[in-house]
């Protein structure tokens, strides 16, 4: 019974579920324009979003305070994943074609393996905004990436004793990308490891050159998309 559900469920039509995927697909036979489609697609997963809260608070309120709460969660699952997928897309659209070289943080501050996590604590991890640092060894290279929450969960008494080495990311786990790498090619590996929210921007040798997180891709986005305005606001005007 599970799995018929669960079936059913992903044929929702409405993103990240296949049948947003298969809606889209019909929709780009029919208008050949895949941006369209996709914001077609996603209007419409937002709809039934709504329609599923809707029902689940009628629900609620006739009685079925259980199936109605369902109905909600289930609401707001589509609601918020379309949105998301929908915010991506635009996002990919925006800055296709980018390379990470033109819009990576290049002024980055980094730590070497064996610092004592007291230090790191004390120096490094003194203010709310920093809660991430990438790690370096002698030469340079990128051997891994340390957290403000990872070097809290040491004892204090072993934070004269341990090293970052020690609790540190390590690097197979990071994203890691190269100054010629699109902005489409991070995002796709964005969410896909722990080091969900920044990727690492090294050359061939594996040498720390900048890195790029996501906060950085959107102001990007909305540096483009004011270019973009500006350009079409000169060119209306002339």
């Amino acid at each position: 019974m599970l799995t018929y559900f669960l079936g059913g469920f992903n044929l929702i039509p409405a993103f990240p579920l296949d049948g947003g995927r298969i809606l889209r697909s019909a929709l780009l036979r029919s208008k050949n324009d895949y941006d369209k489609s996709t914001k077609i697609t996603a209007r419409i997963g937002i709809a039934i979003s709504y329609g599923f809260m809707g029902l689940g608070f009628f629900t609620m309120i006739s009685g079925s305070y259980i199936s109605g709460i369902w109905l909600l969660l289930i609401g707001w699952f589509l609601n918020s994943t379309t949105r998301s997928y929908l915010a991506q897309h635009q996002l990919r659209s925006i800055l296709s074609g980018i390379r990470l070289g033109s819009i990576m943080n290049s002024h980055i501050i980094a730590v070497r393996e064996d610092m004592l996590i007291d230090r790191l604590i004390h120096e490094y991890f003194n203010t709310p905004t920093k809660d991430l640092f990438p790690v370096t060894d002698d030469f340079g290279h990128l051997v891994g990436m340390v957290t403000a929450k990872d070097a809290s969960r040491v004892p204090e008494y072993r934070r004269n004793l341990e090293h970052v080495i020690d609790i540190m990311i390590q690097k197979s786990d990071l994203i890691i990308m190269n100054t010629e790498s699109t902005v489409d090619d991070v995002l796709k590996h964005m969410g896909r490891k722990r080091s969900e929210r920044v990727a690492f921007i090294c050359d061939q040798e594996g040498k720390l050159m900048g890195l790029i997180s996501k906060r950085d891709i959107k102001n990007a986005a909305i540096e483009r998309k004011h270019h973009v305005e500006a350009v079409h606001v000169t060119s209306r005007g002339n």
